[in-house]
């Protein structure tokens, strides 16, 4: 039996994969599908047809419109006379906080046993970069495939370049760096609760200082051995009027791998400024929202996207998949620690930033703004730390954290919702 496990760990850590075990092991199902065919997906498909894979179709909700995939039927999620036992499902969707698992979930429901995480796939037979070579980290900033939340390939080689030797390693995958609450849009669903902060504790809408903000960038950097990402976000990064510099001191840093940035394109863009960041390391990352905003902001959007194609700044364009955020909570949620930890492992969001405070993860950052729920002992306040290493340490090593009972452990009810939809004036 072909050891997939092995093969993750293998594609994880940068070494060579056992390509043609693995390709035997899918040859042994009688149907391969791909779930999903957008870039991730389709690159997958493209891989496996070249090295002799069959596959029966692609799985997207987008059927009714995209007829084919690399010349494979596209159909409706779960349709099809497959049977579950005799088909390998490979998930050719990732999110950057959700990742796999909620396709893992709803695989299970179905009785669908049998299936593959394409982001380890592809960074197994896919991905040319390994360890021992030096991380060259434009095959991931100017690339449309990779997530940067879900992928860790570069971040073990990145380890590997920057602290070969070291055993008391502290790395995180992502960090985010929250540099400003307020933003051009006013989305009800915000990921960063910006429209909760606007209306109910209007004094952290703002922007944060420039001086607070390279200070905190460099006493993280100082006690953490490698970042894979630094993730820029807001509000609306853009509307910061020092965000250039702020880039371009992130750019400073030896031991980050990529500098990301999520705007949602309906911001001030200036040529010349977007010029000085043109660096292989760096990458904007447009959010979609446009199925929901005027012409006005289509045209802007659209125009943004060209001005940063035009400077040469690696970019990419995507329509978030997005959950809603009720404050529905269940009746008797599980507080056990064995349901949390289950709870945080499954979660790709990372520590977050922002005006002098290490927080555990965004969910708790949003909290400390909006006052939902507790945020105490879940955050490093960076200025007063006796040792900041070591409170960082102790603070990422925790199996679970109070705010994923508070709240990700506890949702009632989550659906899909339109990322971008808008508060009507006045709300």
């Amino acid at each position: 039996m072909f050891d997939i496990e092995k093969f993750y760990r293998d594609a994880e850590a940068g070494e060579k994969v056992d390509e043609a075990g693995f390709l035997s092991y899918l040859q042994e199902f009688e149907n391969v599908i791909i779930w999903g065919a957008g870039n991730l997906g389709t690159a997958l498909g493209k891989k496996l047809l070249d090295k002799g894979i069959r596959i029966s179709a692609y799985w997207d909700a987008r059927y009714e419109v995209m007829s084919t995939c690399n010349g494979i039927p596209v159909i409706e999620n779960f349709s099809g006379d497959y049977d579950p036992e005799k088909t390998m499902v490979i998930i050719g969707i990732v999110n950057g906080t959700r990742g796999h698992k909620w396709q893992e979930i709803e695989l299970s429901e179905k009785g669908y046993s049998h299936r593959l995480f394409g982001m380890r796939v592809y960074e197994g037979i896919g991905c040319e970069m390994y360890i021992g070579q030096p991380l060259d980290v434009i095959q991931c900033t100017n690339s449309s495939i990779c997530n940067f939340n879900t992928c860790k390939k570069y971040l073990r080689i990145l380890e590997n370049d920057v602290a070969p030797q070291k055993n008391d390693l502290i790395s995180v995958h992502v960090l985010e760096f929250i540099v400003s609450h307020r933003c051009t849009l006013d989305c009800i669903n915000c990921g960063q609760l910006v429209g909760t902060i606007k209306r109910n504790a209007p004094e952290n809408y703002v922007d944060y200082p420039l001086e607070r903000i390279k200070k905190d960038i460099d006493i993280c950097m100082d006690n953490i051995d490698a970042v894979g990402t630094f993730s820029i976000i807001g509000g609306e990064p853009f509307i910061h009027p020092d965000i250039f510099e702020i880039i371009e001191h992130c750019l400073t840093k030896k031991n980050v791998a990529i500098i990301s940035i999520t705007t949602n394109g309906i911001c001030s863009m200036p040529l010349e400024k977007l010029r000085r960041i043109k660096n292989p390391r760096v990458k904007i990352n447009f959010s979609n929202y446009t199925a929901t905003l005027d012409e006005k902001k289509k045209r802007l959007f659209d125009e943004n996207v060209e001005k940063v194609k035009g400077a040469g700044v690696n970019c990419n364009v995507t329509v978030p998949i997005w959950n809603n955020i009720t404050k529905e909570l269940r009746e008797q949620p599980d507080t056990s620690a064995k349901y949390l930890s289950w709870v945080k492992s499954r979660c790709n969001m990372g520590p977050s930033v922002s005006n002098g405070i290490f927080y555990a993860c965004p969910t708790v950052e949003a909290y400390s703004k909006t006052g939902w729920f507790s945020a105490e002992n879940q955050y490093i306040v960076l200025d007063e730390a006796k040792n900041v290493r070591e409170e960082i340490r102790e603070l990422l090593n925790r199996p679970y954290y109070e705010s994923c009972g508070a709240r990700c452990g506890n949702i009632k009810e989550t659906y899909e919702v339109l990322p971008g939809e808008q508060y009507a004036d006045g709300e």
